[in-house]
């Protein structure tokens, strides 16, 4: 009897745990821990496979310390990754306990039809959430913005129920591990967060018990979050690391940022020739004494532009472009839109409370001014807008929470009997609609599912076949790849692997966002290719894979020498391998 009550306390929090692991399994045997090649380059850099320097520019210091700290201790683990995969397996678990606890019975009362309709819908949401967005091989950044969405989520729901130290402990150390993946998420979270935390001063009526509860569930998080993101910048402020931090800057505007078309006047003025100006767009990187940080501001300069102007015209383009997003891509970031804004109306509909549909009116238009600014500036990739529709969601999710809890009470204080109130989302028609859309994407994910044996993060790094670039490892060889990620990061992670050490001791890209950084600086120099555009002519054993195409040969031949050619001597892994010859600098 005593443990079947133990089971009746417990039994939403036994519930979750076992549905968060179904989930993670079901991951574990038919999703990729590299299905973007960032994280594996993350990986790679952070556990120090380019060298002693690991900081990798992208992560918080403190992060890349805690990678290259337990990769030697989990010697067959993806250190990163494996960090990634627990802190979200945590949010997870915590979100789904948070939600079976807020919108149904209290596990001491008997269901009725409506808590059993939200329980199918909150699994729902969760099998949408891991398996439909493919939460566990999502882009670094994009799982940074899920666990602030965890974090933000757990702590309103903390701080409404009046939880004890377990969940704030837990609510602070996601969003501390939010601010330590990717600052740049950060950025864009930031104005939610302060919109949840201003609302929370001002719908309560009992606005000094309210702030007491702020300065317990929120104020230790928020103090984390700044010392975290001041001694981030602090930290890259140093050199080496500043001058690294500008080449990356002038790196993403002139790769990743829209260019216009050389200018000869501009070029003129800057000194950039056009075959450089060419050469860097398509990811050339390789003659690093001439593609420096100076060059890239250079280039920055000739042909930085936006996607469109800021005009009406503009304005127009930019808002159809970011139609076609919405309606032109996969089914299950149309789903993560049409759920997002159901929850927006549903709010606006029939929560009472005048703050917290004016919360949710400014989270709505706040949204859409970040996607219609990248829009503008050309950068709205599918990553940015899961970011911000998770941003946007914490905030929707979290008053849902708030007007729950607050008409729970109400209704209690009224009666003086304590009742659960039929949340909003008890509606049949919303609730219907909500359960079309998140089944269709749910149905479409494991009707397309491929099924391979287990893997996850602790066995990255065991078992790799590395027999295609075999070749590669002979003698002192180093072998340079145009359309790097098509080539070994692919290999790899179609395994669920990481390179092994000698794949990359032997195999670096054309160009990439490694260049320009301390600790392939430090590669280069110990593989004997400061200059890979000069080791091509130079250094023994070094080649090229075809598909460098014009804009290379225009830049080795206008700088190394006109007679230069390619010439075939090899094949690896069915790309045909070439050796510059012919030069006369």
């Amino acid at each position: 009897m005593k443990t079947q009550n133990h089971f009746v306390k417990y039994r939403y929090a036994l519930t979750s745990f076992v549905i968060s692991s179904i989930l993670y399994f079901f991951f574990s045997i038919s999703g990729s821990l590299y299905t973007y090649s960032d994280n594996m380059t993350v990986s790679i850099v952070a556990s120090g496979m380019y060298g002693t320097h690991f900081m990798c520019q992208y992560i918080h210091p403190l992060f890349s310390v805690l990678v290259r700290i337990l990769t030697p201790i989990i010697p067959t683990a993806d250190a990163f990754a494996l960090i990634v995969h627990a802190v979200l397996f945590a949010g997870v678990y915590l979100m789904l306990q948070a939600g079976t606890e807020t919108f149904l019975t209290p596990s001491d009362r008997k269901w009725e039809i409506e808590d059993f309709i939200k329980f199918v819908l909150l699994i729902l949401s969760a099998i949408f959430y891991c398996i439909g967005m493919n939460l566990w091989g999502l882009n670094y950044t994009v799982q940074t913005a899920a666990i602030l969405f965890s974090g933000i989520v757990v702590l309103s729901y903390a701080m409404e129920k009046g939880k004890g130290r377990a969940w704030i402990v837990f609510g602070t150390i996601l969003i501390i591990a939010g601010f330590l993946l990717r600052s740049e998420t950060v950025l864009l979270f930031i104005p939610f967060i302060c919109l949840e935390v201003l609302s929370d001063f001002l719908y309560i009526r009992d606005r000094n018990n309210q702030r007491k509860r702020i300065r317990r569930y929120l104020v230790p998080s928020i103090i984390a979050g700044v010392l975290i993101l001041a001694s981030g910048y602090l930290f890259w402020s140093f050199e080496p690391y500043a001058s690294d931090s500008k080449y990356n800057e002038y790196r993403t505007i002139v790769e990743d940022y829209p260019m216009s078309a050389y200018s000869s006047e501009k070029g003129k003025q800057e000194g950039i020739d056009e075959i450089t100006y060419e050469f860097v767009q398509n990811w050339g990187l390789t003659d690093t004494e001439r593609i420096n940080t100076e060059t890239l501001e250079k280039i920055a300069k000739i042909g930085s532009k936006n996607q469109f102007s800021y005009t009406f015209g503009g304005l127009r383009s930019a808002l159809k472009e970011m139609k076609k997003r919405v309606l032109h891509t996969d089914i299950h970031f149309l789903v993560l839109v049409i759920v997002s804004l159901l929850l927006t109306v549903w709010n606006l509909a029939t929560i009472k409370s005048g703050w917290l549909k004016l919360e949710t009116a400014l989270a709505f238009f706040g949204s859409f001014l970040i996607l219609l600014y990248f829009t503008f500036r050309g950068r709205a990739l599918l990553r940015v807008w899961q970011c911000v529709f998770l941003a946007f969601d914490s905030v929707l999710i979290s008053v849902l929470i708030k007007d729950n809890n607050y008409q729970n009470e109400k209704s209690t204080a009224d009666s003086g009997v304590k009742k659960v109130r039929r949340t909003p989302i008890g509606s049949p028609v919303f609730m219907l609609l909500l359960c079309v859309a998140l089944y269709f994407s749910v149905g479409q994910s494991i009707a397309h599912t491929e099924f391979h044996l287990p893997m996850g993060p602790l066995t990255s790094r065991v078992n790799v076949d590395d027999s295609d670039y075999e070749k590669t490892f002979e003698d002192d060889a180093l072998y340079i790849w145009p359309n790097w990620y098509l080539a070994i990061p692919r290999y790899f992670s179609q395994q669920n692997k990481l390179p092994t050490q000698r794949v990359i001791d032997h195999n670096i890209a054309i160009g990439d966002w490694v260049y320009g950084q301390v600790y392939f600086r430090d590669f280069l120099q110990k593989i004997n290719a400061e200059n890979p555009a000069k080791a091509l002519l130079d250094r023994p054993n070094t080649y090229i894979a075809t598909g460098a195409g014009e804009p290379f040969m225009n830049y080795m031949k206008y700088y190394y020498g006109e007679n230069l050619v390619l010439k075939v001597v090899d094949k690896v892994a069915d790309k045909e391998i070439c050796e510059l010859v012919g030069n006369n600098y």
